[in-house]
């Protein structure tokens, strides 16, 4: 009988859905030599730099489409998520894989694994260079990284808003809760505050 892979999946940011749901997949569906893909590989910490491109199109992007939280991204300076990627490689608890073209970086995928639990912080693909397969790419390596550490349950949040969604979608994920979140600072908080209105 063909081995099966548990996977718990928590999409959520900001006023946002978390998905939890139970993937099952045959492990050989993931045995492909994806990360050895031309252009394609992992990154140390020295080079988290090359990534601050990706994060500023990411912003830009969360700020467009966000449902609630427009103009509240980045979190924090692009330069303070760079040292903490940095932090989290040299610890031992996270990988980093880029895809490169044109001689730059044009998506990378950013995963955390501690106490045998998994997490994909970050999986961003440039808008130029969308509809290559190198979100799947990047999917399939973050799932074979957890496969290799042996770690079976895995978070992913995702801005509410933000169509890359549909590629957890496309990988059996399904809704089962919501997380809210309130941030203060953000604009949308600040005029309600200031008007004497609640969010709605």
């Amino acid at each position: 009988m063909e081995d099966k892979v548990e996977f718990e999946v928590d999409f959520g940011v900001d006023f946002n859905s978390a998905l939890y749901c139970k993937i099952y997949s045959g492990i050989n569906d993931w045995d492909k030599p994806q990360f050895e893909e031309e252009g394609m590989r992992e990154i140390g910490s020295q080079e988290v730099y090359t990534l601050k491109n990706c994060l500023e199109e990411l912003a830009a992007h969360h700020n467009k489409v966000s449902v609630n939280f427009k103009g509240c991204y980045p979190k924090q300076p692009f330069e303070e998520t760079l040292i903490r990627f940095s932090s989290d490689v040299d610890a031992g608890n996270s990988s980093i894989a880029v895809i490169e073209a044109e001689d730059s970086v044009v998506g990378f995928c950013k995963i955390n694994y501690a106490n045998n639990v998994g997490v994909i912080e970050y999986l961003i693909v440039s808008a130029k260079y969308r509809g290559k397969g190198y979100g799947v790419q990047l999917m399939e390596w973050a799932l074979n990284r957890f496969k290799e550490l042996g770690i079976h349950d895995v978070d992913v949040k995702v801005a509410d808003g933000n169509d890359a969604i549909s590629l957890y979608e496309k990988y059996g994920f399904k809704m089962n809760a919501h997380i809210l979140r309130l941030k203060s600072g953000c604009p949308i908080l600040c005029a309600c505050k200031n008007s004497g209105t609640q969010p709605s």
